[in-house]
């Protein structure tokens, strides 16, 4: 072989060596979508949750997955509005929710399932630009569905419905409700993500207790609790208690907030941010923990376009919309974005889905320590996130305040 042959080799080693070190730094807590995708998911969860003390869960990924496909239409001061609610640096965007898409495909196995699908449903006879379509399906895999929106609005929603149904395993059913999508629908924006992840660890069934939850004045006797001894990614501070349950392969966790005073879930809440949740999980270390945690399902609808209103986005609901980059001479606006998620954590796992729509109308580790066990009994309200571990990417957020709506 000759000096030249093998130069060639080395050069090629070296190239390949390097971006594939470049692609594995970019999938990271320091990413600029995921820091921004998770102050939104937690700017989003306080303004959905104010007030209420009512059992909450929602997908902030699924609502800011199918906002940046929106967002890829949108022009001038809609698109700079919905950037700064939604927390998106413009310049890598679409590149990012690619990369984050393919690792979330990468960490699949025996035990642990996460399936994201986007798709577009639009009017068949509307002029949609094909180099919004193109970006589309290039970054999010969302491809364009022709419906006649105009003369049968009520079968496109049910089959928009029927799509979301297949995608989430039957978990979230009538997405879109009646009366939402009509003649006057030209564009519905969809994204669909269904989790199910093993415990690393199972509960034994046979250490599942009944006891008592405590939420301010009220008391639900006999809620089915399950229980473990083991060693957990855990932190404590003057407010909370926090703690990583892993689910198989340890490539995902549900993380559990539980504040210290019974009745101190509002407080958190109103402290928690991106930087305090990034700070916590790196103070997180692994310790012997004695862990009650209760059983819970719940599935919660949500719309999204008052809320989303009042963080900031306002244009892109009026008259005055510009989605320019969606259609030549567009008269395009927001009608409604609607949001669903189901949520169940047992002994065995957890299981969760969410799907979420965009319907447009034209407009007019640190190393163990030897304490004895932590005690984690989360017998009072919480709140809690299902994470990549990876990326620390908010995929789900919710509280539990009231588990007999809850079993």
């Amino acid at each position: 072989m000759t000096m030249k042959s093998l130069y060639k080799i080395f050069t090629t080693l070296l190239v390949i060596t390097w971006f594939t070190a470049l692609t594995q730094a970019q999938v990271s807590p320091n990413n600029a979508t995921v820091k921004g995708n998770n102050q939104f998911a937690i700017e989003l969860y306080k303004q959905l949750t104010k007030g209420q003390n009512t059992n909450f869960f929602a997908s902030p990924y699924s609502i800011s997955s199918a906002l940046a496909m929106t967002y890829a239409g949108a022009q001038n001061t809609t698109a700079t509005e919905m950037a700064k609610v939604l927390r998106f640096t413009p310049d890598n965007l679409h590149q990012d929710y690619k990369m984050l898409s393919d690792h979330f495909k990468s960490i699949n196995r025996k035990g642990l399932e996460l399936k994201i699908a986007n798709a577009l449903w639009g009017e068949k006879s509307y002029p949609f630009l094909p180099d919004y379509l193109s970006l589309n399906q290039k970054y999010y895999q969302a491809k364009i569905e022709s419906l006649n929106f105009k003369q049968y609005p009520e079968r496109s929603r049910l089959i928009i419905n029927k799509w979301v149904e297949n995608k989430t395993k039957n978990k979230i059913k009538n997405l879109i409700p009646k009366g939402l999508v009509d003649k006057k629908t030209r564009l519905v924006l969809t994204n669909a993500i269904y989790f199910k992840g093993d415990w690393e660890y199972e509960f034994l069934k046979r250490n599942t207790k009944k006891m008592a939850f405590i939420a301010g004045k009220q008391r639900f006797p006999a809620i089915k609790f399950m229980y473990m001894q083991r060693k957990f990614r855990y932190t404590e501070n003057k407010q909370l208690q926090a703690i990583e349950i892993p689910y198989k392969g340890r490539k995902m966790s549900l993380l559990i907030l539980l504040p210290k005073d019974k009745n101190g879930l509002a407080r958190l809440e109103q402290k928690l941010n991106a930087k305090e949740y990034q700070d916590l999980i790196e103070r997180m270390y692994r310790t012997k923990v004695q862990l009650t945690l209760p059983r819970f399902k719940m599935t919660i609808n949500t719309r999204l376009s008052s809320t989303l209103k009042q963080l900031g986005m306002k244009q892109a609901f009026s008259n005055q919309a510009n989605f320019s980059k969606m259609a030549k001479n567009a008269q395009l606006k927001i009608s409604e974005i609607v949001h669903k998620a189901f949520v169940e954590v047992n002994e065995q796992g957890t299981e969760a889905a969410a799907a979420t729509a965009v319907i447009i109308a034209p407009s007019g580790s640190a190393p163990g320590r030897t304490y004895p066990p932590k005690i984690f009994k989360a017998d009072h309200p919480f709140m809690f996130i299902i994470k990549d571990n990876k990326t620390n990417s908010i995929l789900f957020i919710g509280k539990l305040e009231n588990p007999k709506q809850a079993s």
